[in-house]
């Protein structure tokens, strides 16, 4: 929710001074807000992602008292933090519109693929030796 609210308050605040700057014909003005845009919007990524990393354990730990559960969850967030959201970034970033699309599906083939292995590894620990 919070990455949602910064980054869709920002999109809102860039498209009407880019808008505005448009109509007035001031091209650089439109090109120094890409950039500040983007410097930005990387430092709000960074933060994000050191928080997720910093707290995914003790997100777990609100919801359950299972050692396990704690270690493999907080292991799951850990890996998108660090591999699904700079993977998609970094995409989006090629140049081509197009590409944030390939982005997302690359992104969720590969969180498709982290839950498998989660559960998979669930189950052969907890629910196999019942």
């Amino acid at each position: 929710m919070i990455i949602i609210a910064c980054f869709v308050g920002m999109g809102v605040g860039i498209n009407s001074l880019t808008s505005r700057k448009l109509g007035e014909k001031d091209y650089a003005s439109v090109r120094a807000t890409a950039e500040h845009v983007y410097f930005i919007a990387s430092l709000l990524y960074v933060t994000i992602a050191m928080l997720g990393l910093l707290t995914s354990r003790m997100f777990f730990e609100w919801f359950t008292d299972d050692p396990s559960i704690i270690e493999y969850g907080s292991g799951y967030l850990q890996i998108i933090n660090v591999i699904l959201l700079p993977f998609a970034y970094l995409l989006s970033k090629l140049g081509n519109i197009d590409v944030i699309w390939y982005a997302f599906i690359a992104a969720e083939l590969i969180g498709v693929i982290a839950v498998l292995i989660f559960f998979r590894q669930i189950y052969k620990r907890r629910i196999e030796s019942l």
